[in-house]
Protein backbone atom coordinates (compact mmCIF):
# COMPACT_ATOMS: atom_id res chain seq x y z
CA UNK A 1 0.00 0.00 0.00
CA UNK A 2 1.31 3.40 -0.40
CA UNK A 3 0.37 6.98 0.47
CA UNK A 4 0.23 9.73 -1.81
CA UNK A 5 1.69 12.86 -0.38
CA UNK A 6 0.94 15.65 -2.14
CA UNK A 7 1.84 20.06 -2.40
CA UNK A 8 0.88 21.97 -5.18
CA UNK A 9 0.88 20.22 -8.51
CA UNK A 10 3.25 17.40 -7.22
CA UNK A 11 3.06 14.21 -5.75
CA UNK A 12 5.18 11.96 -3.78
CA UNK A 13 4.18 8.45 -3.62
CA UNK A 14 5.16 7.01 0.23
CA UNK A 15 5.25 3.04 0.43
CA UNK A 16 3.91 1.99 4.39
CA UNK A 17 4.65 -1.02 5.03
CA UNK A 18 1.51 -2.95 7.03
CA UNK A 19 -1.13 -0.11 6.62
CA UNK A 20 -3.98 0.45 4.57
CA UNK A 21 -4.88 3.34 2.46
CA UNK A 22 -7.63 5.49 4.06
CA UNK A 23 -5.22 8.32 3.89
CA UNK A 24 -6.25 10.46 0.48
CA UNK A 25 -3.38 12.93 -0.17
CA UNK A 26 -3.97 15.44 -2.92
CA UNK A 27 -3.14 18.16 -4.74
CA UNK A 28 -4.61 21.26 -5.54
CA UNK A 29 -5.61 20.78 -8.71
CA UNK A 30 -7.21 17.83 -7.96
CA UNK A 31 -9.34 18.85 -5.44
CA UNK A 32 -10.57 21.57 -7.76
CA UNK A 33 -11.89 19.29 -9.77
CA UNK A 34 -13.23 16.87 -7.78
CA UNK A 35 -15.13 20.03 -6.43
CA UNK A 36 -16.09 21.77 -9.68
CA UNK A 37 -16.66 18.16 -11.25
CA UNK A 38 -19.03 17.47 -8.26
CA UNK A 39 -23.11 18.15 -7.90
CA UNK A 40 -22.08 21.23 -5.11
CA UNK A 41 -19.60 22.96 -7.41
CA UNK A 42 -21.89 22.51 -10.53
CA UNK A 43 -25.03 24.07 -8.67
CA UNK A 44 -22.39 26.30 -6.43
CA UNK A 45 -22.64 27.01 -2.49
CA UNK A 46 -25.02 30.36 -1.06
CA UNK A 47 -22.93 33.04 -1.34
CA UNK A 48 -23.56 33.69 2.43
CA UNK A 49 -21.87 30.06 3.23
CA UNK A 50 -19.32 31.54 1.30
CA UNK A 51 -18.79 34.51 2.46
CA UNK A 52 -19.11 32.26 6.32
CA UNK A 53 -15.93 30.11 5.01
CA UNK A 54 -13.95 33.24 4.07
CA UNK A 55 -15.19 35.15 7.47
CA UNK A 56 -13.51 31.59 9.32
CA UNK A 57 -10.25 31.41 7.03
CA UNK A 58 -9.02 34.11 8.78
CA UNK A 59 -9.00 31.98 12.08
CA UNK A 60 -6.66 28.94 12.95
CA UNK A 61 -9.80 27.21 14.85
CA UNK A 62 -10.25 23.81 13.70
CA UNK A 63 -13.84 23.00 11.73
CA UNK A 64 -16.68 21.47 12.56
CA UNK A 65 -19.36 20.59 10.40
CA UNK A 66 -22.39 19.48 11.15
CA UNK A 67 -25.41 18.28 9.09
CA UNK A 68 -27.22 15.07 7.82
CA UNK A 69 -26.09 12.54 6.58
CA UNK A 70 -25.79 12.93 2.48
CA UNK A 71 -25.00 16.77 2.86
CA UNK A 72 -22.02 16.79 1.39
CA UNK A 73 -19.50 17.41 4.19
CA UNK A 74 -16.71 16.35 2.63
CA UNK A 75 -16.94 18.99 -0.53
CA UNK A 76 -17.26 21.78 1.95
CA UNK A 77 -14.53 20.71 3.40
CA UNK A 78 -12.70 21.13 -0.36
CA UNK A 79 -14.37 24.29 -0.60
CA UNK A 80 -12.90 25.78 2.83
CA UNK A 81 -9.20 24.36 0.90
CA UNK A 82 -10.01 26.13 -1.94
CA UNK A 83 -10.74 29.40 -0.79
CA UNK A 84 -7.93 29.68 1.55
CA UNK A 85 -4.36 30.54 1.56
CA UNK A 86 -3.35 26.74 2.33
CA UNK A 87 -3.89 25.46 -1.74
CA UNK A 88 0.00 25.29 -1.65
CA UNK A 89 0.25 22.88 0.60
CA UNK A 90 -1.45 19.46 0.69
CA UNK A 91 -5.31 18.48 1.79
CA UNK A 92 -5.38 15.56 3.12
CA UNK A 93 -8.96 13.29 3.78
CA UNK A 94 -9.05 10.81 6.13
CA UNK A 95 -12.03 8.87 6.30
CA UNK A 96 -13.21 7.57 9.47
CA UNK A 97 -14.97 4.07 8.40
CA UNK A 98 -11.81 3.61 6.25
CA UNK A 99 -9.43 3.43 9.33
CA UNK A 100 -8.68 -0.07 9.99
CA UNK A 101 -6.32 -1.30 12.83
CA UNK A 102 -3.09 -0.71 10.80
CA UNK A 103 -4.07 2.60 9.34
CA UNK A 104 -5.15 3.38 12.58
CA UNK A 105 -1.69 2.45 14.02
CA UNK A 106 0.08 4.41 11.59
CA UNK A 107 -1.79 7.81 11.71
CA UNK A 108 -1.09 8.13 15.76
CA UNK A 109 2.16 6.13 15.63
CA UNK A 110 4.09 6.49 11.97
CA UNK A 111 6.48 9.39 11.47
CA UNK A 112 5.44 10.11 8.31
CA UNK A 113 1.66 10.51 9.40
CA UNK A 114 0.11 13.47 7.69
CA UNK A 115 -0.54 14.79 11.52
CA UNK A 116 3.12 15.00 11.67
CA UNK A 117 2.81 17.57 9.18
CA UNK A 118 2.26 21.58 8.65
CA UNK A 119 0.49 23.82 7.01
CA UNK A 120 -1.55 20.96 5.99
CA UNK A 121 -5.45 21.14 5.60
CA UNK A 122 -6.75 17.99 7.31
CA UNK A 123 -10.29 16.83 6.71
CA UNK A 124 -11.66 14.10 9.14
CA UNK A 125 -14.81 12.64 7.85
CA UNK A 126 -17.21 10.08 9.09
CA UNK A 127 -15.77 9.69 12.46
CA UNK A 128 -19.18 8.72 13.47
CA UNK A 129 -17.50 5.31 12.12
CA UNK A 130 -15.19 5.12 14.96
CA UNK A 131 -15.50 3.93 18.60
CA UNK A 132 -16.23 6.52 21.40
CA UNK A 133 -12.33 5.13 23.12
CA UNK A 134 -10.75 6.01 19.23
CA UNK A 135 -12.19 9.12 19.29
CA UNK A 136 -10.90 9.74 22.85
CA UNK A 137 -7.92 9.28 21.86
CA UNK A 138 -7.40 10.84 18.68
CA UNK A 139 -8.50 14.14 20.70
CA UNK A 140 -6.14 13.13 23.18
CA UNK A 141 -2.98 12.79 20.51
CA UNK A 142 -4.38 16.17 18.61
CA UNK A 143 -4.30 17.82 22.02
CA UNK A 144 -1.17 16.77 23.16
CA UNK A 145 0.71 17.94 20.14
CA UNK A 146 1.05 20.86 17.71
CA UNK A 147 -1.26 18.84 15.34
CA UNK A 148 -4.13 21.93 15.74
CA UNK A 149 -1.61 24.24 15.70
CA UNK A 150 0.60 23.32 12.66
CA UNK A 151 -2.64 22.43 10.26
CA UNK A 152 -6.32 23.52 9.70
CA UNK A 153 -8.46 20.79 10.88
CA UNK A 154 -11.59 19.85 9.39
CA UNK A 155 -13.95 17.59 11.50
CA UNK A 156 -17.70 16.32 10.68
CA UNK A 157 -20.23 14.36 12.62
CA UNK A 158 -23.80 13.60 11.83
CA UNK A 159 -26.36 15.62 13.06
CA UNK A 160 -28.29 13.11 15.51
CA UNK A 161 -25.01 11.84 16.74
CA UNK A 162 -27.12 8.43 17.28
CA UNK A 163 -23.69 6.11 17.72
CA UNK A 164 -21.98 8.41 19.75
CA UNK A 165 -22.09 9.84 23.08
CA UNK A 166 -22.80 13.53 22.53
CA UNK A 167 -20.61 14.48 25.03
CA UNK A 168 -17.55 13.35 22.97
CA UNK A 169 -18.75 15.29 20.30
CA UNK A 170 -18.96 18.58 22.88
CA UNK A 171 -15.29 17.36 23.95
CA UNK A 172 -13.95 18.03 19.74
CA UNK A 173 -15.90 21.37 19.89
CA UNK A 174 -14.96 22.85 23.20
CA UNK A 175 -11.57 21.54 24.31
CA UNK A 176 -10.79 22.20 20.63
CA UNK A 177 -12.03 25.48 20.50
CA UNK A 178 -14.03 24.44 17.14
CA UNK A 179 -15.60 27.07 14.79
CA UNK A 180 -18.90 25.16 14.37
CA UNK A 181 -20.72 25.46 10.71
CA UNK A 182 -24.18 23.72 10.50
CA UNK A 183 -24.96 22.24 6.90
CA UNK A 184 -28.56 23.05 6.22
CA UNK A 185 -30.80 20.57 4.48
CA UNK A 186 -32.28 21.95 1.29
CA UNK A 187 -36.04 21.17 2.47
CA UNK A 188 -35.23 24.23 4.53
CA UNK A 189 -34.31 26.31 1.99
CA UNK A 190 -36.98 25.40 -0.83
CA UNK A 191 -36.69 28.79 -2.72
CA UNK A 192 -33.40 27.68 -3.56
CA UNK A 193 -34.18 23.98 -5.06
CA UNK A 194 -35.80 25.83 -8.34
CA UNK A 195 -32.31 27.67 -9.27
CA UNK A 196 -30.30 24.51 -8.21
CA UNK A 197 -32.07 22.56 -10.30
CA UNK A 198 -31.77 24.53 -13.50
CA UNK A 199 -28.14 24.85 -12.39
CA UNK A 200 -27.63 21.85 -12.69
CA UNK A 201 -29.70 20.40 -15.83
Amino acid sequence: DVLVFATGSSAVRIPIPNADCAHVFRTADDVKNMYENSIYGIIGALPSFVELIKEYNHFPNPILLEGENGMGKAYFSMLFYLLSNRIASPYIHISGDLLTEKSWEFLLKHHQSPLCDTNTTICFTDLDSLSHEKLTTLLSYILSGQCARNNRLIFSFADSYSKLPEATVTQYKNKLHCNVIPLTPLRDNPASIKNMATLYI
